[in-house]
């Protein structure tokens, strides 16, 4: 907003012969006009103090006024950065540790001589080894930072105090049906591995937005283990193929790079990877080639190892018959809703964003979306929009 806007409408909200209600008004139009320039946020609440202070709003605001104000915020607003290597690190741990490694797996004989070991029993305890894996689970998360959706999320499968997953499963190892099973077959475990030779413990079918059943103990320990690990039988070849069937009217995709990576594994929220992808999905129809017809979309991922210590999981959604339509000074300076929305409801403590893109003019650009970071590396050249999802391991 240049200096002379400034001036007109101070001078006009200045004239005593508006009441200040209109004031008000005029006060709210001005700071939904400064949400829409292509400013920083500083750069943008320097120029609304400069009109408050010289009209004397400054100590005087009305309530109407501050919740203009707040909204012109909000709709910036970025939480703190939650670093995704703690989601890894605390689903690895999760997964080494031998109590709470039974709730992913099958407890076969080994587990099982272990998991008595552990709670220092001769005979298998089920209400030992439940105490036991709350326990852990409440060590160990105090030794993270993850997300609260993920611990809502596992804290329900265990305890049973909230529904989990976006199916809103309510059965938990802490379901009041198991324990009564529990009760009267004391010395057997739920979720028994084929060599203990028992069968896993049945309840009532739950029925999944996908179309499948989980029939027994032993199906939601595995519906749960692929809720929290991209692995061999739970790649993301065969997941995106799965996920793609809504959009396949509007997209043509291209999967010939991911299918050659069926074998790269990593921890993290999986249904939080879905939205993720279905957010950028919906962000490449949004912004259809100039030349019309579909989007064409190369999924690819790949391991990149940076160090001795780190490996860097690159998941890349290429939008490659597009342009980014926003400025790189608009980009690096203000997200807008799209970018907003999905720091804040998916990416944030799942992994970083990367946006590699050809930005028009002749301008081509790479730079780090999230964690929100100024500098950026001009390119010589790049086709289309490239959304690199950046996980660790």
């Amino acid at each position: 907003m240049s200096r002379s806007k400034i001036d007109f409408i101070s001078d006009l909200l200045a004239r005593k012969m508006l009441d200040p209600k209109l004031k008000e008004r005029i006060f709210e139009l001005t700071a939904m006009e400064i949400k829409n320039m292509e400013s920083t946020d500083k750069i943008m609440f320097s120029e609304i103090e400069a009109i408050k202070r010289k009209i004397g709003l400054a100590e005087n605001e009305t309530e109407n006024t501050k919740m203009a104000l707040t909204k012109v915020h909000k709709n910036d607003a970025l939480p703190d950065y939650l670093n995704p290597r703690q989601i890894s690190s605390f689903l690895m741990d999760y997964n080494q540790n031998i109590v709470l490694r039974s709730t992913q797996h099958p407890i076969d004989n080994n587990l099982l001589i272990s998991i008595n070991e552990f709670l220092k029993v001769e005979k298998y305890d089920f209400i030992k080894h439940l105490d036991a894996i709350k326990t852990e689970f409440t060590v160990l998360t105090k030794q993270y930072s993850i997300s609260k959706n993920l611990y809502k999320k596992i804290k329900g499968y265990i305890y049973g105090d909230a529904l989990w997953s976006e199916d809103n499963i309510s059965f938990s190892w802490s379901n009041q049906s198991l324990l009564e099973w529990t009760s009267r077959n004391a010395n057997l475990c739920p979720n028994p591995g084929t060599d203990l030779k028992q069968d896993s413990f049945t309840f009532s079918k739950i029925n999944l937005k996908s179309g499948e059943l989980i029939k027994n103990f032993n199906e939601l320990v595995l519906f749960f283990k692929n809720q929290i690990n991209i692995k061999h039988d739970n790649n993301l070849n065969d997941l995106c193929r799965i996920w793609n069937f809504e959009y396949k009217e509007k997209i043509d995709f291209d999967l010939d790079l991911l299918e050659k990576a069926k074998n790269i594994a990593f921890y993290t929220d999986v249904e939080k990877l879905y939205q993720a992808y279905c957010k950028i999905l919906e962000l490449c129809i949004l912004y259809p080639p100039v030349e019309g017809g579909k989007p064409k979309i190369k999924i690819s991922l790949e391991e990149i190892e940076v160090n001795d210590t780190e490996t860097q999981i690159h998941f890349k959604i290429h939008h490659i018959n597009s342009k980014f339509k926003k400025t790189i000074r608009w980009t690096k300076s203000r997200y807008g809703e799209q970018f907003t929305g999905i720091i804040n409801n998916q990416i944030n403590g799942l992994c970083d964003l990367e946006l590699i893109a050809d930005f028009d003019n002749n301008k081509y650009a790479s730079l780090l979306i999230w964690p929100k970071i100024a500098n950026y590396k001009m390119l010589d050249s790049f086709e289309g929009v490239l959304y690199n999802l950046i996980f660790y391991r």
